[in-house]
């Protein structure tokens, strides 16, 4: 099928954000009004506003040539899909301008990681179907995620967290509109506890699956367990969808990519797709991403020639005391996408400092697009080249011709020419090495528990979920007391 880059944690802060552009001959830049509302400047060709309040009147009126819409949240999105979290979301009326089969596809995260991380507790799955029915075209099952940073649960307690996951399935699929898709999350710190929920929490009125995917590098070990994950689930039911919860790792994309338009039987006719807040971090950081592709056009592409490279041009408040005294402020922005093709100078960033909304908010549609066309650059050579001509070009990407992501394509090779249990024969030395320990998300040793304290505080949630009837529950977000830092290090308070 494909990989598909999904960016996600879209914050509401930037739901009115927009341009009003009138051409003309300036011939100067000069900034006339720059504050928490809107940004007013003059640049050498056009007149530019830039709003953040949705209460400010409608320019178009005083002879501005053209508004650009700069909310990812309006039928007018430049992007395919987003992601968005219930935490941020949770009045059940309709935030969003949510997609009826054109524009912009939404997909809502649960909250279940920041349950996991301790920003909250308890979660009316009713309450969460609800918000989605509102404004999301898919939303993930609300689960209790077993993340840790050093060992895993026991088998007993992963199977009660499957169990409860299960019961919000059942409140989510009775309160669940037509139009909305769940997609169903797997858990576990061992491949038999991950195997074992995908059995408990199965259903088949649910199509699509996710595993957790933050810090965890792609090894031989992981994609075994994702193509046995996955033909396990088809023998189940009907899959067609897999995410990877939050990631935009190179290693791992370009790894995945290929994985997605193989030939593998457990793996054809499935889409995959990843997320990460990628874009909205390095908009904080105030940098500019830029694909920088040194060939016209896909189809040109020769991996004797060329590579694949991703440019960050850093805005950052260094550069900004510093650095762009030295350029040229008729310098214009290296990108064609509606924010950039509008503001067109970098001298516009470099004096929008009132309003972090809209600066950031520039940087955060620019930066999302580009992650977006990074990975769809990507999946098309993964689709289109050959393993000699794709491992060619991922070895001019890497500098090396000895690496993890070479390596996992090698085996990704010999499943798909031999299959999987030839393959797992041949690469039995990578699949019974000893796990890591200190890595997050490696399959550990039965023998390595979580300590008593990280117990005692999911063991709460567990008696806290089984015993909350939610038809008649009347709480909203509980937030939580003790975040999982705290109580691994003793603290108490609230986050």
């Amino acid at each position: 099928m494909a990989l598909t880059y999904i960016n996600a944690g879209t914050p509401p802060d930037y739901r009115s954000l927009g341009i009003y552009v009138k051409y003309g001959d300036f011939k100067r830049f000069e900034v006339l009004e720059d504050c928490t509302r809107y940004s007013h400047m003059i640049l050498p060709d056009r007149e530019i506003c830039i709003c953040a309040s949705s209460d400010l009147p409608n320019l178009m009126s005083n002879g501005y040539d053209e508004y650009v819409d700069c909310s990812l949240m309006t039928q007018n999105s430049n992007l395919k899909e987003f992601m968005i979290n219930y935490c941020d979301y949770q009045n059940p009326k309709s935030w969003l301008d949510k997609r009826k089969d054109v524009g912009s596809g939404i997909i809502c995260d649960s909250g279940g990681f920041q349950i996991a991380t301790g920003r909250v507790s308890i979660i009316n799955p009713i309450d969460l179907v609800k918000s989605y029915n509102a404004n999301a075209n898919i939303g993930m099952v609300l689960d209790i995620p077993d993340y840790n940073d050093i060992d895993t649960f026991s088998d007993e307690i992963v199977h009660k967290l499957a169990c409860i996951q299960k019961r919000n399935i059942g409140y989510m699929l009775k309160y669940k509109n037509d139009d909305v898709e769940l997609v169903n999350i797997i858990h576990g710190g061992t491949p038999k506890q991950k195997f074992d929920y995908l059995n408990t929490v199965h259903t088949d009125k649910i199509h699509k699956l996710a595993i957790p995917s933050v810090g965890i590098p792609m090894s031989i070990i992981r994609l075994n367990f994702i193509i046995e994950l996955l033909g396990r689930a088809k023998k189940l039911g009907h899959y067609d969808h897999f995410h990877l919860l939050g990631t935009f790792n190179k290693s791992l994309l370009l790894t995945v990519a290929k994985l997605a338009n193989s030939k593998i039987p457990e793996v054809e006719g499935i889409r995959f797709t990843t997320d990460s807040s990628g874009a909205l971090m390095n908009s904080s950081n105030l940098t500019y991403f830029k694909t920088m592709s040194l060939w016209e056009g896909f189809d040109q592409y020769s991996p004797s020639q060329n590579e694949v490279k991703v440019r960050q041009i850093d805005f950052s408040r260094r550069a900004f005391n510093n650095g762009f005294d030295k350029f040229n402020e008729f310098c214009t922005l290296p990108c064609q996408c509606p924010v950039c093709s509008a503001l067109k100078y970098t001298y516009v960033f470099r004096n929008l400092k009132k309003s972090s909304t809209i600066r950031n908010g520039m940087f955060y549609y620019h930066n999302c697009i580009e992650a977006e066309k990074y990975v769809d650059m990507i999946n098309k050579y993964a689709e289109n080249l050959s393993w000699k001509e794709y491992v060619e070009m991922v070895k001019r990407l890497q500098d090396t011709d000895d690496n993890d992501t070479l390596l996992n394509l090698r085996f990704l090779k010999c499943v798909e020419s031999k299959g999987l249990e030839k393959a797992q024969e041949e690469f039995k030395s990578y699949l019974t090495e000893k796990p890591k320990a200190n890595t997050v998300g490696l399959f550990k040793a039965p023998q390595e528990r979580a300590d008593q304290a990280y117990i005692d505080n999911i063991n709460s949630l567990i008696e806290s979920y089984e015993n909350i009837d939610f038809e008649h529950y009347d709480g909203k977000i509980v937030a939580s007391e003790r975040s999982r830092f705290d109580v691994r290090v003793g603290k108490k308070g609230r986050v």
